[in-house]
Formats: C-alpha cells, structure tokens, sequence
C-alpha cells in the first residue's frame, strides 16, 4: 500500500464489542489532519496496533499506552499519537501521555487539541513555567478564545500546589491582554489562592471597571471582601444592585452576606424583594426557601417550599424533605413524620417488610428516638433490610430496630446494627419498635 493507507487502516471502525479506555475529549473534533504521512504499511505495524487495541480491550492499558507511544514513534501519525494519549490517560501514567501528546503537536502543529492535550498534561505534572509558551499559543487565535481559555485557566492552574509559580505565569499571561476582564478576573483569582490580597482586589476592581455589569466579578470581589467583613461586602452588593436591579444572582448574594452578618429584618426584606422581582424563578424560590429556613423565618420558608411543589420541582423529595425539618424545628411532630416519610418509596418498603404498626410512644420520647429513624430520600443500602437514615452513621432504621422474631423480612434477621447507635433501642425492657412506630407515625 502506498501514502495514505496506514491512516485509512487505523480510522477504520472496530467492530468488536468489548469495551476499551475511553476516548479524552479535548476539544471538538475538527476532521482528519491534512499532513498525514507519507509510509506503507507494513506487517509489523499493523500487527503493533492490534497489539495495541487488544491489550487496550483485555484489562493491559499500561502494555496498550506503551505499544501506541512506540507506534506514534515509529509513524508519526498524528491519529496514533491521539490513542497513546487516551490510553495513557486511561492507564494513569501521566508521563507516557505527555511525551505522546508532544508527538501528536509535533505531526499536527494546527491541532488545537494536541495544543490543549499538551498544556493540560504539562499542568498536571506540575511544570507550570514550562507550559507557558502553549498556553500563550491557546489564547493567541483571537479575543473569543483569549477570553474563554482565561476563564477555564485559574481553575486549571489550581491542581497546582506551587502558587508562586502559578502566579508568576500568570502575570506575564494577564500582562499581554491589558483590555480583556477575564484576564484580570483569572490574575485575582490565583492572586487570591497565593494570599496576595491587595493584588487580588486591585485586579478584580480592574475588571469591574472594564465590564461594570459582569455579576461574576461583582460576586467574586464580595467573596474576597467577605474574608474582611459580611458587612462590607453586603455593602459592595448593594452598591451594585442600585445600578443592575435586575441581576438575580447577586441578589440572592447579598441575601446571604446579610444573614452572616447577622442582619436578618434587612435579609427578610431582600427575600422577599427577591420574589416580587422573580415570582415564577423556580432556583430562586429554592433559594430563599433555604435561606429563610436557616434564618428561622419558617412561614417563608414552607410557604415557598409548598409552592415549589405546586410548580412542579425537578426533585420534590428533597422539598419534602425540607418540609419535614422545618416542621421538626416547630414541635410539629405529626407534619414533621408525614413530610419526611413521603420523600422516600422507602416507607412502603419498611411496611412491607416489617411487623403491624402499634401506638405511638410519648412525644418525648418520640423525639429523642424515632425523629432520628424518620426515612429520607436517600436510596437504600445493600446490607439494608429496607429502610435509609438521614443520619448515615446511625444504623438504627437500617434493621428497622425489630427483633428478629418480629420482623418479618429476612435481611432483617442478620442483625448487622452497631451496638454505639442502637443499644438503647434494642434494650428488652423497651419492647416497642420504632419501625412499628414509623409506621403507624405515617399512616397519622
């Protein structure tokens, strides 16, 4: 076969149906590289690549990732390397992936994604100084990928434990793009991670000035100026709120400086701002329903978690859920059991399984030990007859506190409770059981 075929060779599908490491996404796939080799292929190639893959298939990534590196060696084909790199990836030998990754920018310098492969691995092995000629590469194309590549950088820069470093390269990146906030934005932040405070807020207020309506470097420098005092950074969301009354996010921020600082008549009042400007916002119900339950305003609180059920919420056990906490805060015991037992289908497992229900034990004591058994939205444990605690060190419901000869399930009868948590339930001179008590507590 002449130029072209071993590439054609290695694009092929592979019909095999075991399945091998998966493929590292680094960037959207841009079509087949134009400068592909010009070589045969051979037996020994070939028989290398399957080599390769089978061992990729059959539980050897370690044999695969160093039978593709030597292949990308040998080759130069820019697809080969790619594989080496995933399966290196794959087997976890970081050092194998990088000197793949640099023969796939080698044989394909147009690839934005070997561009990428090789930055991010260069980060990860923690050479920082040494990736910064591909980061400056990353974010030459234009002011689009300047500003996005700066966003995912500080994050990126943050498996790094060397601050120093990651702040020093990150000066002379930022240096280049005077003009673009998210520059700015990613220099607070690492200067942030490296305790340079006074840097941290001096660029951050750079990047305000830039892009005076951004929410995110608003929210940013009141986490900053948090470390110093709720008050001022309330204080900073409020000025910022005069200006974009409109902006959600930071309302509720400011709600939140305003409960740590302790000012909860003003925090009551950004609630219920909040709903007046966002009444049908289902995150932003949420929000204020939590917030408010932590402030101990609990009518606002179920009155917004009621009305997220009503709107139809994507996860309405943890609303339930919730209910029944604020209804426990209240001594409201009959709603408190009601609301957390419908939050699960695990209730109807426990009656299934365990023995008829039985009167309810005094309201103290129901408190001190059945509120602690209520069931959660929580899916069960294996080692679990039928039932899930919100607790999960508590194994008090996790054998429906039955005696082996009351309880009917079997799972039950194995008895696998910690003596720490369930010694007062299984005293023989309490004969009652809490599960009993669940039960006949749902059905009120």
């Amino acid at each position: 076969m002449q130029s072209g075929a071993l590439a054609q060779q290695i694009s092929a599908d592979d019909d095999d149906d075991d399945d091998g490491p998966p493929a590292t996404q680094f960037a959207p796939a841009s079509g087949p590289p134009a400068n592909l080799p010009s070589q045969e292929l051979t037996g020994q190639t070939l028989y290398d690549f399957l080599i390769g893959e089978i061992a990729a298939q059959r539980g050897s990534p370690g044999l695969a990732a160093q039978t593709f590196l030597e292949l990308a060696k040998r080759t130069r084909d820019p697809r080969v390397a790619r594989r080496a790199v995933e399966v290196a990836n794959f087997a976890r030998m970081p050092g194998v992936a990088l000197e793949s990754a640099r023969i796939w920018h080698e044989s394909d310098p147009g690839s934005a994604q070997a561009l990428q492969a090789v930055t991010v691995l260069l980060i990860q092995s923690k050479r920082v100084e040494e990736a910064e000629p591909y980061i400056v590469k990353l974010l030459a194309p234009d002011a689009k990928a300047a500003a996005n590549g700066f966003m995912q950088l500080a994050r990126l820069l943050g498996s790094n434990p060397d601050t120093a470093a990651n702040l020093r390269v990150m000066r002379n990146l930022a240096a280049k793009y005077p003009d673009l906030p998210q520059a700015h934005l990613a220099l607070s932040q690492v200067a942030a991670a490296a305790n340079d405070e006074a840097l941290a807020l001096a660029e951050v207020r750079s990047a305000m000035k830039l892009r005076p309506d951004w929410e995110i470097a608003a929210m940013y420098e009141a986490q900053l100026l948090q470390r110093r005092s709720p008050g001022e950074a309330a204080k900073h969301l409020a000025a910022f709120l005069e200006k974009y009354p409109d902006s959600r996010d930071v309302r509720l921020s400011h709600a939140r400086m305003l409960v740590l600082d302790k000012r909860y008549p003003e925090a009551r009042e950004a609630f219920e701002s909040i709903l007046k400007r966002f009444p049908k916002d289902i995150d932003a119900i949420y929000a204020v329903g939590l917030l408010a339950f932590q402030v101990k305003e609990y009518g606002v609180a179920e009155a917004n978690m009621k009305r997220l059920l009503d709107l139809g919420y994507r996860d309405a056990n943890s609303v339930r859920f919730t209910l029944g906490q604020i209804a426990e805060e209240q001594h409201d015991w009959p709603r408190a059991i009601q609301g957390t037992t419908r939050s699960s289908a695990a209730t109807r497992r426990c009656r299934r399984a365990c023995a008829p229900p039985m009167r309810l034990p005094s309201r103290a004591s129901w408190r001190r030990r059945a509120i602690t058994c209520m069931v959660s939205a929580w899916r069960p444990s294996r080692n679990a007859c039928s039932c899930w605690l919100p607790n999960r060190n508590c194994c008090a419901m996790r054998t429906c506190i039955a005696k082996p000869s009351t309880c009917s399930a079997r799972r039950c009868r194995k008895r696998r409770t910690s003596p720490s948590c369930c010694t007062t339930m299984r005293s023989p001179r309490k004969s009652w059981s809490a599960s009993r008590s669940l039960n006949r507590a749902s059905s009120v």
